[in-house]
């Protein structure tokens, strides 16, 4: 791990786990003046993407560097804020359900591997996950509030995205 990382948790961050995301995406990632993560392997790494590792489906906090999988990058991500000392974290978009066949590596995705589908179950799987791990991070001092419309977590509270940012401008 970069020790950028830990240095500047202050900086915009950028994180993904999909290899194919980093190498097919039309986001002009090198370009972002942030901090670049990721967990898989590949040549963005040599291009100043710091890598970290993954194990287990449960929240780390206890080895800098290393998160919980949980199967998703959502999941990653937020274990990478607790990491970082972030107090406050609002969900944009981290439905965990089906009702968009765009989401979750469905059809026209371009980084989606070919033939790689999604099921409910493992949309269940890492809803459950990821509520699972809303103590943990409560304790940990990060207050995570969900602000999408459309959403199959339970465990973090509800409100809307410009309450939110209202709320920590004041």
């Amino acid at each position: 791990m970069n020790e950028s990382i830990r240095l500047f948790p202050e900086a915009d961050l950028l994180y993904a786990c999909d290899a194919n995301w980093w190498q097919k995406t039309g986001f002009d990632w090198r370009a972002f003046s942030g901090v670049r993560v990721s967990a898989c392997a590949g040549p963005h790494i040599e291009q100043g993407v710091d890598r970290v590792a993954v194990s287990g489906n449960e929240m780390r906090f206890d080895a800098p560097g290393v998160l919980g999988g949980g199967g998703n990058s959502g999941f990653q991500s937020l274990n990478l804020l607790g990491q970082l000392a972030v107090r406050r974290v609002a969900l944009v978009g981290l439905d965990m359900c089906a009702k968009d066949a765009r989401h979750w590596h469905g059809r026209g995705w371009p980084w989606s591997p070919p033939g790689r589908r999604l099921c409910d179950q493992a949309l269940d799987r890492w809803r459950v996950q990821l509520d699972r791990q809303a103590p943990a991070l409560a304790a940990r001092g990060v207050d995570v509030t969900n602000c999408s419309e459309i959403s199959a977590l339970q465990a973090f509270k509800r409100a809307p995205l410009n309450e939110v940012v209202q709320e920590w401008l004041t």
